[in-house]
């Protein structure tokens, strides 16, 4: 069904301006989240083709293509809670491909970074070799650049493999990026166990189990054929989420 005039750009200046909204980047098993609390102060720009957000804890730049879907789906909320509505932004097969990078590689500094003072922060695809996402790890921290380099060209999520660990001990930025922008960590990774919570505010999921184990998180949505999500809306309670917009018209590159 087509929304009533309103395009996805809208969609995304409404949503960048709401706090209680949240956005997702990523697939199934991983994936990077943003949010903020009403009171947390944060830089916000909007763009004639999205925008972004910046706060202390993590960052979102959303760019705009043509022909973008945007799809609106619910699903029930877990333990009596309502239920979950998401918004997909979604791009065909082929526009929504990223490097599929198979193993640990450096890109090099990351020009593209949301925030200048990251901009000389070395690059380093964690090589999951998943095709609408690259899940990145940034850091200006010397010895683990160089811990990192050894592993160069190895699939660092191989059982014994030790540079994990450093990874999780020094918890550089997590940086996704699909075809539609990129979400920035920069809170600490929380240590592993059944009962530590998830962070509050902008985090990473990286679950092996469930990268392995089959469908992105498109599965649940009505994904029209032959399209991927490469971006996804948690509208704020109480917030109209639109239902299914019309391609947009407007290209336009990243903000």
């Amino acid at each position: 069904m087509e929304a009533d005039g309103q395009g996805a750009l809208s969609v995304v200046h409404t949503h960048l301006l709401t706090p209680d909204s949240g956005w997702s980047i990523g697939t199934f098993g991983a994936l990077a989240e943003f949010s903020r609390d009403a009171d947390e102060p944060a830089e916000i720009a909007r763009t004639d083709a999205g925008g972004r957000v910046a706060t202390a804890r993590g960052a979102l730049r959303i760019g705009l293509k043509n022909g973008v879907r945007v799809v609106a789906s619910e699903s029930p909320g877990g333990h009596g809670d309502g239920p979950t509505r998401s918004v997909a932004f979604c791009l065909a097969d082929d526009q929504g491909s990223q490097n599929r990078r198979a193993v640990l590689t450096e890109i090099g500094p990351d020009r593209d970074a949301i925030r200048p003072e990251h901009r000389e922060f070395t690059l380093f695809d964690i090589g999951l070799g998943v095709p609408y996402v690259d899940f990145c790890l940034r850091t200006d921290d010397m010895a683990l650049i160089a811990e990192i380099r050894r592993s160069a060209g190895q699939r660092i999520l191989e059982p014994g493999n030790r540079v994990m660990e450093a990874i999780k001990e020094a918890s550089p930025h997590r940086v996704c990026i699909s075809a539609l922008g990129r979400i920035e960590v920069y809170q600490h990774i929380p240590p592993a166990g059944r009962h530590v919570r998830t962070p509050e505010g902008p985090h990473t999921h990286l679950l092996l189990g469930l990268l392995n184990a089959g469908p992105g998180d498109a599965a649940d949505t009505a994904i029209p054929p032959g399209f991927v999500q490469c971006l996804t809306l948690y509208p704020a309670p109480g917030l109209a989420a639109p239902e299914t917009v019309a391609p947009n018209t407007r290209a336009a590159k990243s903000g």
